[in-house]
């Protein structure tokens, strides 16, 4: 009798435990992605753009893609710790061995890797030899503009899954434009924002 009472509690605490088991295997189901630094692909001089920009962009897109529910993303200071411990460089264009590289030393299934291909105050009404920012624009028509490239890539092949280039703007309203102050750092903080949401939209409808 005895026997039977202690194999009864512990099928009833083999229940009790099967929905809390599925709910983990249900978490543990997101798969892990890391978010790389975003580099520079214009000139790497530029006083537009810092570290503290690159880092800022870093963490918008973290924080966006983790409240999209489609990954479990590692937080920008884990990964830049894993980065640094390893000395892993990240270049502009990963090829498919330093990918799958770079995904086993950080523990995830996929990289968000990408450049900035644009960040500056732009003026449609100008007239200038070239493309790109112009700087010192008049007053008419000009805006400041950021726009991204991102690429999705599995760590298990190296292979890029999903490419997206997206980008944010609004009017310029600081008479110094980009390079410093708090409004630029409070535009630079939105335009980020639009950009990272944009991206978290795309690969929310990748397949996986």
């Amino acid at each position: 009798m005895k026997r039977m009472s202690m194999i009864c509690l512990l099928m009833t605490a083999l229940l009790a435990a099967m929905p809390l088991a599925e709910a983990a295997k249900g978490i543990d189901a997101k798969p892990q992605l890391a978010v790389l630094q975003f580099l520079y692909s214009l000139d790497k001089q530029d006083l537009a753009w810092s570290k503290d920009k690159a880092e800022a962009l870093q963490d918008v897109l973290v924080t966006e893609l983790s409240k999209s529910g489609k990954f479990t993303v590692q937080r920008r200071q884990a990964t830049q710790a894993a980065t640094t411990r390893n000395s892993i460089s990240t270049p502009m264009n990963i090829d498919r061995a330093t990918a799958v590289k770079i995904g086993k030393l950080l523990g995830v299934k996929y990289l968000l890797t990408g450049s900035v291909t644009e960040y500056g105050v732009a003026d449609n009404s100008a007239t200038a030899a070239g493309d790109g920012p112009l700087p010192h624009a008049s007053a008419r028509g000009r805006h400041i503009a950021i726009v991204i490239k991102a690429q999705l890539i599995d760590t298990s092949t190296g292979e890029v899954i999903s490419a997206e280039e997206v980008r944010a703007e609004q009017p310029a309203t600081s008479v110094f434009g980009v390079g410093g102050g708090v409004d630029d750092n409070r535009v630079f903080a939105k335009l980020a924002r639009d950009c990272a949401q944009q991206v978290s939209t795309k690969l929310n409808n990748v397949k996986l």
